[in-house]
């Protein structure tokens, strides 16, 4: 699915003194999901690249819905509401529709333009639990949760079926699925209220999701 684009001022239209301006909310469309990593039997791993592993045909099923996971089985298209809190001080809050919410502890990253705009913005979970990336300026949703197994003991070609994995594959570990913002989408916030949130801690924890676990897989295969 192709959206017109449209000028990012366009996006951000304010909804009033009474909105607090850390509070975000747009509408997207569900685009498509997928899995970071597969497992055969025999404990070889199959790496998303450009396309989950590359299996023609397979979609991520329902039956793999679970709290990391909310989006699975979802069709594409289906147009859902996102709202974030990002006032670290009262506690970063955010809730896709009625399939996710943040919950623990997280952390936010802010992106601001060179006037002060926010153009995009991360919640992430410290533990690496899960990851949101929204990119206002090029008008996209990122989610990673680390469902499945992380680093598993083995499985079975009969798990695999239960679980509706492709042929060959018994185990999962990391999913994505990837939002477009639809234009009539609104965003509340006040460029002069938005406080840059300090690198060092943002880009230690909301890495350990793509880094920590990609350096983990390194050192089993050795």
């Amino acid at each position: 699915m192709t959206m017109k684009a449209f000028p990012i001022a366009a996006l951000l239209v304010s909804l009033g003194a009474s909105v607090d301006a850390k509070v975000i909310g747009f509408s997207a469309v569900f685009t498509g999901d997928n899995l970071s990593e597969l497992y055969t039997a025999d404990a070889e791993i199959c790496e998303d690249v450009d396309g989950g592993c590359n299996i023609p045909g397979f979609t991520v099923p329902e039956t793999l819905r679970s709290p990391l996971a909310p989006f699975a089985g979802l069709s594409t298209g289906t147009r859902l509401p996102f709202r974030f809190d990002l006032d670290e001080s009262s506690g970063v809050e955010c809730a896709i529709g009625s399939y996710f919410e943040c919950s623990g502890l997280e952390g936010v990253n802010e992106k601001l333009d060179s006037t002060g705009q926010l153009v995009g913005f991360e919640v992430f979970d410290f533990w690496g639990d899960y990851d949101v990336r929204v990119d206002l300026a090029g008008q996209s949703v990122d989610f990673f949760g680390a469902a499945g197994s992380f680093l598993p003991g083995g499985c079975t070609a009969e798990e695999g079926a239960e679980k509706g994995l492709p042929e060959g594959f018994c185990d999962f570990f990391g999913y994505e699925a990837n939002f477009e913002i639809v234009a009539d989408g609104a965003v509340a916030f006040a460029a002069d209220d938005v406080a840059v949130v300090p690198l060092n801690a943002s880009i230690l924890f909301s890495l350990f999701g793509v880094t920590a676990l990609a350096a983990a897989r390194r050192v089993k295969k050795t």
